[in-house]
């Protein structure tokens, strides 16, 4: 009785083990690229081994630390939401990827916080209305896209830079 009482607490613990190892997600952290002091500037992460392995995630630093950019892979593509920061940590914008092509709303910041433009992407084009703001958040311009195909007014030269910016 004493054998059978040994054996099963035995292989009770031993499944315990195996299962708190299967449900623990192990990624394997590469660092891809650093600055001259040694720090991070790309790091990825990737699960499996071998040719099973894939990329399911990436991190960029600034020179400072701080996170430049974050975001998900699918199958080897940029998938789901990816974020950018200013070097301040401040957000710069958040965008959406389905395939590795960018989809959904697009909402892009000053650094002092205020929108700079919103716009939105279908299959990695622009389309639609597209609004562009002033640092002080005030409306400067609208302009519509077409699948990319700007239907409307060209910006004026004051504004040009915030075309060039998208």
């Amino acid at each position: 009785m004493k054998l059978v009482n040994a054996f099963l607490t035995g292989f009770l613990l031993l499944s315990l083990v195996v299962f708190i190892q299967s449900c623990q997600n192990r990624y394997k952290e590469v660092v891809e690229e650093t600055y001259q002091d040694g720090e991070a500037k790309i790091v990825k992460y990737y699960k499996g081994n071998g040719a099973s392995q894939s990329l399911v995630r990436e991190i960029q630093y600034y020179p400072n630390g701080s996170k430049k950019v974050e975001g998900t892979y699918k199958e080897g593509e940029k998938e789901g939401q990816w974020i950018f920061y200013f070097e301040n940590g401040e957000q710069w914008s958040v965008g959406f990827f389905e395939k590795g092509l960018r989809t959904g709303k697009a909402k892009v910041y000053h650094e002092n916080g205020k929108v700079f433009y919103t716009g939105e992407y279908v299959r990695g084009q622009k389309h639609g209305t597209w609004k562009f703001y002033n640092d002080e958040g005030e409306l400067v311009n609208t302009t519509q896209f077409d699948h990319e195909n700007l239907t409307t007014k060209p910006f004026t030269e004051s504004h040009k830079h915030l075309h060039d910016s998208i």
